[in-house]
């Protein structure tokens, strides 16, 4: 009985450490209803709102529509002996309507290869370009040769592409416009 009595205790005592799920959180949806990502309390969020502040930090709480973040004021700051270091000066909370959210910050996961390629291509046409206009003119021909227009309407059609890779791959890690931000309340 006193065994029995003791792993009850033991086990309860665990219970009183553990978090249960929190009543309202935010979600990032695709157009077609399919979830991306969740963002509850305790969870760390990064996102930019309408009027283009950036805000960082822990998520607080989310009720009545509002998200609280308390934000981390970490600067560089001189020490009695001549020297810097990184310090927390202040802690506040900012609250925000998930309406005033422009774009939250996802991941870069799985998108390196297609903004690489799309870089690539951009600097490498613009390189070609420059370097052919250059050699022309530095030779004395003329860079609207009907041979040479050729070669730098294709140049111009390879960093169109990786312009267009790059719009469509963009890695920056925030959701896009086809994103949505819902408020998901849980009675």
């Amino acid at each position: 009985m006193n065994r029995l009595l003791l792993i009850f205790l033991f086990f309860f005592s665990f219970s009183s450490l553990t978090y249960s799920q929190s009543l309202d959180f935010i979600s990032v949806k695709k157009k077609n209803g399919i979830t991306v990502k969740h963002f509850m309390a305790g969870v760390p969020i990064l996102y930019k709102t309408k009027n283009g502040k950036e805000v960082q930090g822990v998520i607080q709480q989310i009720k009545r529509d509002s998200i609280w973040v308390l934000n981390y004021n970490i600067q560089i700051v001189p020490t009695r002996l001549g020297v810097t270091m990184v310090d927390t000066t202040s802690a506040y909370i900012s609250k925000t309507f998930y309406k005033d959210i422009a774009s939250i910050y996802i991941s870069k996961k799985g998108k390196y290869f297609p903004t690489l390629i799309s870089k690539a291509l951009i600097v490498g046409s613009s390189g070609y370009i420059a370097l052919n206009v250059i050699n022309h003119l530095i030779d004395g021909d003329s860079p609207t040769e009907k041979k040479n227009l050729k070669r730098l309407s294709t140049a111009v059609g390879i960093g169109a592409i990786g312009f267009l890779l790059h719009k469509l791959f963009d890695a920056n890690g925030f959701s896009r416009k086809r994103h949505k931000i819902v408020y998901v309340h849980m009675p």
